[in-house]
């Protein structure tokens, strides 16, 4: 139990290793800058690696809402919207992994042709697929507005969950709950679902389990009803009895072993960390992501330690 709520834990992070283009780019690189339009009737499927990005562009006026879905089909990828003139509005890279949705969601404030960006998050991921599609184009609403307000404060909120600190966890709290009453307000139930979601796995990340069951036992029939079965599971897992783990420790006649075997794991990913650095074993994953793994680890036995 203790390794399956950890693991998820590490999983569900998506640190963000992004990675930046080169100022001077190869035939390679150049290739990859072509520029797709979107048209709101097409559903495009595209295939990735890590080390690729792929462009798409849509034509606005000034107050037009457009919202365009990115759906993750084995690859994590970050979105990012570019204005006109080029300059980077935002970036989406939400806590669902390789699965779910990235949603860009903003409202145009010139006319012209703004640019969508997709890149693996891992530049050394496999080829996997993913579509994309516009969900809505149209002139902007009051429902729309909040929308857009939403999504901004959920991306503020999951910046300042992946800081260490816990000042920041604790300040990324209140802003997840702003951003769940304003996609509340806008109708917005997949917007909710991953904020629940993301609520239980800060309060997680602070070792507040009962908090974690709560805020996830509110996600998970919100991703089911939205028929996102895959992160669903996720959320099911992560929110599995993990309230009960540090509350019985110290009534655990097995805590020695309970404690050796936490240490074990540790010892495992230290090494394991140490061999993807020198290059004795391969990996899918990049060496500072499994770095955070064996971090994750770390912290993992400490509240132990600290419960007992």
């Amino acid at each position: 139990m203790f390794v399956s709520v950890c693991f998820l834990l590490f999983l569900s992070s998506d640190a963000n290793l992004l990675a930046h283009p080169s100022s001077r780019e190869s035939p390679a690189k150049a290739l990859q800058q072509e520029v797709t339009t979107l048209s709101p009737a097409a559903i495009l499927e595209r295939q990735l690696k890590g080390g690729e990005a792929q462009n798409f562009r849509v034509s606005l006026a000034p107050g037009q809402f457009l919202h365009v879905l990115v759906a993750q089909g084995g690859i994590d990828v970050v979105a990012t919207a570019f204005n006109p003139e080029g300059k980077q509005l935002f970036s989406v890279d939400s806590p669902n992994g390789s699965w779910g949705t990235e949603p860009v969601i903003f409202i145009a404030e010139t006319a012209g042709d703004y640019r969508i960006e997709v890149r693996a998050v891992n530049d050394k991921a496999p080829a996997a697929r993913y579509e994309i599609k516009v969900v809505a184009l149209r002139e902007a609403t009051k429902a729309d507005s909040e929308h857009v307000a939403a999504r901004r404060a959920f991306e503020e909120a999951d910046n300042l969950r992946q800081q260490s600190k816990v000042d920041s966890k604790r300040t990324a709290i209140e802003k997840y709950k702003q951003a769940l009453n304003l996609f509340q307000m806008a109708g917005a139930r997949d917007g909710q679902a991953l904020t629940l979601y993301a609520l239980g796995l800060v309060h997680a990340e602070l070792g507040e389990f009962r908090s974690t069951l709560e805020f996830t036992g509110q996600a998970l029939p919100l991703f089911r009803e939205l028929g996102d079965d895959t992160v669903a599971g996720t959320v099911e897992a992560l929110g599995k009895e993990p309230g009960t783990v540090i509350d019985s420790l110290a009534r655990n006649p097995e805590l020695d072993a309970v404690m050796s075997a936490a240490q074990t794991i540790l010892d495992f990913k230290t090494q394991a960390v140490r061999d993807i650095e020198a290059g004795r074993i391969k990996s899918i994953i990049e060496p500072r992501l499994a770095d955070h793994v064996r971090r994750e680890a770390l912290k993992f036995l400490n509240e132990l330690k600290r419960a007992v």
